[in-house]
């Protein structure tokens, strides 16, 4: 049975946002080891979080591996960049009040995590209904892991055209390949 997408955004976000703090830090982990444990992982150089918000799975973990580049998305005119990550770099407030990087950089990713308010076990996400994800998606050659708890991934949810989905979705309890 397919899902609408505004209720069913509406439903997880009230779910998610209702989670205690040590549930969050629990199961967060958990999907940080399952994601650090892929071969391709392993292997990537040059990796694009996300900053969590919203009491989304928090994986910020992942930047103390060594030897890697991590980016977070930045937002501009509607469309979805990139910038270094790293101790050095400040942060600020976009629009939406999600931290981000103020440089855009170019350099080629090898993995993309990708977060969603929730994802079907046919690896297609929601998210906060903007596109940003979706038409950056399109263009990138990298891995695209989507991630959530459990909780979050639902049987089938409605899809669109321009709707894209992750090659991997990773759970604290589930993987979908």
């Amino acid at each position: 049975m397919k899902t609408n997408k505004n209720e069913l955004r509406k439903t997880i976000l009230i779910k998610r946002l209702n989670q205690s703090e040590k549930s969050i830090t629990i199961k967060s982990q958990k999907i940080v080891n399952k994601i650090q444990n892929l071969k391709k992982y392993q292997s990537a150089k040059n990796i694009l979080l996300y900053f969590p918000i919203k009491n989304e799975v928090n994986i910020l973990a992942l930047t103390k591996t060594k030897n890697k580049n991590f980016f977070l998305p930045i937002v501009k005119e509607k469309l979805l960049f990139y910038g270094k990550y790293d101790k050095e770099c400040n942060l600020t407030l976009n629009k939406y009040q999600i931290p981000e990087p103020k440089k855009i950089n170019k350099k080629k990713l090898d993995l993309i995590i990708v977060p969603a308010i929730s994802f079907d076990k046919n690896k297609f996400r929601i998210g906060y209904g903007k596109g940003f994800y979706d038409k950056f998606l399109k263009e990138q050659e990298a891995l695209k892991i989507g991630i959530c708890f459990d909780f979050q991934v639902t049987e089938k949810i409605e899809i669109e055209s321009f709707d894209e989905k992750c090659d991997i979705v990773i759970t604290e309890i589930n993987t979908y390949k």
